[in-house]
């Protein structure tokens, strides 16, 4: 609270976090196969237990940095692309139910 005393001093603005939302998403090529699968989650509107793994970190990261979310998620974008004469992209972003399990590097 300001102090009410002294009118020239600066309001201040307090925040507190009441929620945070966990996300991920990308963009790539899959089979045919995963295709089915994909759409299936994305239509039933459900959740799924998923692993998200940076490989990158995994690879070069330091001891304690996070390389693995995980926890039950939602397909909540899924979009495709197509060039003429080249393979099926597809574009998808995934929430996390809650805040994910976190695996930190050894």
């Amino acid at each position: 609270m300001p102090d009410c005393a002294d009118e020239s001093l600066p309001l201040s603005v307090e925040k507190s976090v009441r929620s945070i939302e966990v996300s991920v998403s990308g963009k790539g090529i899959w089979s045919l196969e995963a295709h089915k699968m994909m759409n299936n989650w994305f239509l039933s509107s459900g959740p799924k237990k998923v692993r998200i793994l940076n490989a990158k970190v995994q690879a070069d990261g330091a001891s304690g940095d996070p390389y693995v979310e995980e926890g039950d998620a939602y397909l909540t974008e899924l979009s495709n692309e197509r060039t003429k004469g080249q393979a099926v992209g597809a574009s998808i972003k995934i929430d996390f139910d809650g805040t994910p399990t976190i695996t930190t590097k050894p």
